[in-house]
C-alpha cells in the first residue's frame, strides 16, 4: 500500500500533520460506510476507511514515512538498503549497553540527538531523491536504516 497514493497526498518526506488528517478526513467522509446500502459497496468503503486510517498513521510517524517512500521511490531492481557504518554499529552497540546498565537517563540525549541526525539526512536524501536525484536513494536508505535502530534502542521501532 503507498499512505500517499491512499490518501491523495503528495510524496514528501515532511507533510505537515493537519495535512495528513485533513485527507485523511476527506477520504473517511467520502467513503463512509453508512453511505451505501449496498452490502458489497458498503464493505468496499468500510476497507477504504481502514486504508485511510492505516495510510494516516504509516504518514504520521517518521519511520513510516520515510519506508514508504523507499519503497515508492526505490529504483529497479529493488536494490537492498546499504548496511550501517561500523561507526554507527559500535555507537549503537555502546549505547545498548549503557541502556542494559540500567543508564537510561543519560543515554537518552544521546539517542535523541542520533534520533535527530538521522531525520535531517533523511530529509535531505528524499529532498534529493524527490527532486529526480536516483542516486540519492542509498543515502535516504542509509539514514532510515539508522533511525531504525535508534528507534528501536528506544523501544519505539518496528520489530
Amino acid at each position: 500500500m503507498d499512505p500517499f497514493e491512499a490518501l491523495g497526498l503528495p510524496r514528501s518526506w515532511r507533510l505537515p500533520a493537519e495535512q495528513i488528517r485533513s485527507a485523511q478526513r476527506r477520504v473517511c467522509a467520502a467513503s463512509h460506510p453508512d453511505r451505501f446500502h449496498d452490502p458489497a459497496q458498503r464493505a468496499d468503503a468500510q476497507a477504504r476507511v481502514a486504508l485511510a486510517n492505516q495510510a494516516a498513521a504509516t504518514l504520521l510517524e517518521p519511520l513510516g514515512c520515510a519506508e514508504s517512500l523507499l519503497a515508492a521511490l526505490a529504483p529497479q531492481p529493488n536494490p537492498a538498503e546499504p548496511r550501517p557504518s561500523p561507526l554507527f554499529l559500535a555507537e549503537m552497540i555502546e549505547l545498548r549497553e549503557r541502556l542494559d546498565a540500567g543508564e537510561a537517563a543519560s543515554v537518552a540525549s544521546a539517542l535523541a540527538a542520533l534520533e535527530q541526525a538521522a531525520q535531517a539526512d533523511a530529509e535531505a536524501g528524499f529532498e534529493r531523491l524527490l527532486a529526480g536525484d536516483s542516486g540519492a536513494w542509498n543515502a535516504a536508505a542509509a539514514a532510515t536504516g539508522r533511525l531504525r535502530a535508534v528507534l528501536r534502542a528506544r523501544g519505539e521501532g518496528r520489530t
